[in-house]
């Protein structure tokens, strides 16, 4: 049996450790060795938590000093407290892997319940384990911040294909129109050279006739001699 100095002693340890605690987990440890519980106690503290044996009547007064409403007498076993200081998603994982490996060393090391000393809300074994298996805090922070960002990087990248299409419709349509320009320009030249022969053609056209010309006045007959001399004749008579 404890003596009254050693009960003080405790209390004043629980005391400190309580009001740097955010939430408590109480766990049977009764089948637990003394080499696993300093294994679990080295583990809790690279999360800043620490696991403290009181006993259940002390740990009560504690509490209702503190003004909280928990009664941990109401477990039947040997209750080992676990101080969290820092969030219980980040620690609820540890305690429950040790746990587990437990178990299958067929060690006796069970979470009882636990309570959340700010939201002053108990938490159920069962309740305890579904936070225990849900990722960590900062774990789940990447992934909502991910859900919030997906849809945008989707969005902008939606925008930069828009805007990349429509760059190349602006570069197609130009060089369209230069095309269509180009082609008009040619158009129109090919109309012009069909209504205005060049120069070469038209005297090579006129030459070519008047040479026909020539040729059928050297091919006709010369008037005979007697129509000629009747022509002097009559002007002859005239004069």
């Amino acid at each position: 049996m404890k003596s009254h100095a050693q009960k003080e002693k405790e209390m004043s340890v629980g005391t400190e450790v309580l009001e740097k605690s955010k939430t408590l987990v109480f766990a049977d440890f009764s089948g637990v060795g003394v080499e696993l519980v300093r294994k679990l106690k080295k583990e809790l503290r690279e999360t800043g938590s620490s696991f403290t044996v009181i006993k259940k009547r002390l740990l009560k007064i504690i509490l209702e000093k503190k003004g909280i409403d928990f009664d941990p007498t109401q477990f039947e076993s040997h209750v080992g407290t676990i101080f969290i200081h820092g969030e219980l998603s980040d620690t609820a994982a540890t305690i429950y892997k040790f746990s587990r490996e437990l178990v299958k060393e067929k060690k006796n090391f069970a979470v009882l319940g636990a309570y959340d000393i700010s939201g002053s809300i108990a938490f159920t074994a069962d309740e305890f384990t579904a936070i225990a298996k849900l990722p960590s805090r900062d774990v789940l922070l990447a992934q909502v911040a991910q859900l919030l960002t997906g849809p945008i990087r989707g969005f902008m990248y939606v925008l930069k294909q828009i805007a990349e299409k429509s760059k190349d419709a602006e570069t197609d349509t130009s060089e369209g129109d230069k095309s269509k320009e180009i082609l008009s320009e040619a158009v129109a030249d090919v109309s012009a050279s069909d209504e205005k022969p060049s120069p070469e053609v038209v005297t090579s056209e006129t030459s070519e006739d008047s040479k026909q010309e020539i040729a059928d006045i050297k091919t006709e007959d010369p008037p005979s001699s007697e129509v000629v001399e009747s022509e002097e004749t009559t002007v002859e008579e005239n004069k």
